[in-house]
């Protein structure tokens, strides 16, 4: 659930105000934002009424949960690693050997907070594509990407995220962000009514 939540940029939230009794958690909220950097948050399937009541309050408190780094990013690296021994069966090596004892660390963990950091995922150079439809109808196929920096070999999951199987260098590896869960107040505006016809996640680096 970390990788879907890092991927769509969602949030798992708990809100509170003073017309309501302690905190009420939501489901899955997009978090996107505006042209003006305002952020909006969409609720990902259902949404209890009781929430129009706590935001008509107008200061709001919310509590909410990233995606913890650690989990999605050695989710990611399963699916790389799975996706590899797909296309060219499995893989042999020093790095396909890390690959696995890292994937059985995390698979033993004792607890989902206990899930262990993984150099290699930390690492991983990371494309995602969000055009109306995916590059390819293949689930997994071999890419190579030419930017400004050069070209990068990997693979191109799903159609829409590429994953170079070349490390990047330690500047520019994803560090985790602060974790755990974190408390803002909000001040909510008047309500607004509209239709959304398409949604288009901000295209962002792998971080935690």
């Amino acid at each position: 659930m970390d990788l879907l939540d890092w991927y769509e940029g969602a949030v798992t939230t708990w809100f509170a105000s003073e017309t309501l009794r302690g905190k009420r958690k939501t489901g899955r909220l997009l978090v996107r934002r505006t042209d003006n950097d305002e952020f909006v948050l969409l609720p990902a399937g259902k949404s209890d009424e009781i929430y129009a009541e706590i935001l008509a309050a107008g200061d709001v408190e919310m509590q909410y949960d990233t995606p913890d780094h650690k989990r999605w990013s050695i989710a990611l690296l399963k699916c790389v690693y799975l996706a590899l021994c797909i296309k060219f069966d499995v893989i042999q090596g020093p790095w396909a050997d890390q690959v696995r004892a890292d994937l059985l660390a995390a698979r033993d963990a004792p607890s989902r907070a206990d899930v262990p950091a993984s150099e290699i995922a930390r690492r991983l150079d990371v494309l995602r594509g969000f055009g109306p439809e995916p590059m390819t109808s293949a689930p997994v196929v071999t890419a190579v990407m030419h930017g400004l920096e050069g070209t990068l070999e990997g693979v191109l999951l799903a159609g829409r995220l590429f994953i170079s199987w070349s490390p990047v260098s330690e500047d520019h590896a994803a560090t985790p962000g602060e974790i755990g869960s974190r408390v803002m107040t909000m001040q909510v505006g008047t309500p607004m009514s509209s239709v959304v016809t398409a949604v288009t996640p901000e295209p962002r680096t792998p971080t935690g």
